[in-house]
Order: C-alpha cells, then structure tokens, then sequence
C-alpha cells in the first residue's frame, strides 16, 4: 500500500524522483485502497502535529518531506499497530501483513525517528 504525494477519490500520486528532478505518475487504485491511503496518511501527519495530510508541506519539501518532523520510536511504534489494526479491519487481512504492510509504509513515508539519548 503506497501512498506517496497523493490522495484523490480514486488515484494516488506518488512522487517518483529521478535524477536531479522530479516526476509524478498517478496510480489508479480501487476505492478501498484509496480510502485506506487517505486514512493513512491523514494519521501520519496527525500524529506529528497537523490537523491532516498536508500538501503544501509536501510540496515545500518533494523530495525528503517525511524527515522533516521527527517522532519517538514509540510513536512509531504505535502508528504501526494502529495501521496494523486498520488494516486488518479494511481487507480482512492476517496480522502478519498487516505488520508487514505497516512496516513498509513507515520504510518508505514514516516521519525521522528520534532516539533518545543512551548518555544521561
């Protein structure tokens, strides 16, 4: 489930970089999986400060704007479970791929991860 840069009705758009620039390409998807993707995103962004999914950040930063905010590994942690829960409940799927799902979202779109200092 990817959902890149981003979310209409039926069609996500997901930023693609190549070379020194930038394309997009749109994805046409069924409409569960772009209800899905818009729940998504619209969490990730809730999750580090924004009321939802915000474009115009996205579009200040198209090439890294996922490490622009940062959250805990356990925020992380969190978010992962809730998608996993989601994404059981939307496509009847086993725990395992959810977990699995959830853990390539986050590798591809999940926020910087601040780990705390071990010193103190």
């Amino acid at each position: 489930m990817a959902c890149g840069g981003f979310i209409s009705n039926e069609t996500a758009t997901i930023a693609i970089p190549n070379g020194d620039s930038q394309q997009s390409r749109k994805l046409k998807m069924p409409n569960k999986d772009s209800k899905f993707a818009k729940k998504v995103i619209n969490e990730l962004f809730k999750r580090v400060g924004f009321k939802k999914f915000d474009q115009k950040f996205v579009d200040s930063f198209p090439m890294n704007w996922y490490a622009q905010k940062e959250w805990t590994e356990e925020d992380e942690k969190e978010f992962k479970e809730w998608y996993a829960d989601q994404h059981q409940k939307a496509f009847k799927s086993t725990r395992a791929l959810a977990l699995s799902e959830a853990s390539w979202f986050l590798f591809n779109y999940g926020w910087k991860v601040k780990y705390e200092d071990s010193n103190n």
